[in-house]
């Protein structure tokens, strides 16, 4: 089927990771979120949250490095490759 816009799809656009201090910074507010809203409803768990998202943040501002995904591998399941997958992080190999 022929495009009829003048919209040019077929490109690849570049991604890029976020950053380590943009990412403490969303869980923090996230947190802070269903924290607000376990208060909203008398539930008990709202200070641990809070203090979680606090940890977040305190990290993403004074220390982001300790906020880098982890060393390892993923590759996503495929199902033309689903025996081939890889899923490990560190010294775990799943069994074959």
């Amino acid at each position: 089927m022929q495009q009829t816009t003048h919209e040019n799809f077929s490109r690849e656009e570049p991604s890029a990771p976020g950053s380590e201090r943009l990412f403490g910074i969303v869980m923090s507010v996230a947190l802070a979120l269903i924290s607000s809203i376990n208060y909203w409803c008398d539930g008990r768990w709202w200070p641990w949250m809070v203090g979680i998202a606090a940890l977040f943040l305190a990290a993403a501002f004074l220390y982001s490095a300790v906020l880098k995904p982890l060393p390892g591998e993923v590759r996503v399941i495929t199902e033309d490759h689903a025996e081939d997958c890889i899923c490990h992080f560190g010294a775990f190999k799943p069994p074959r």
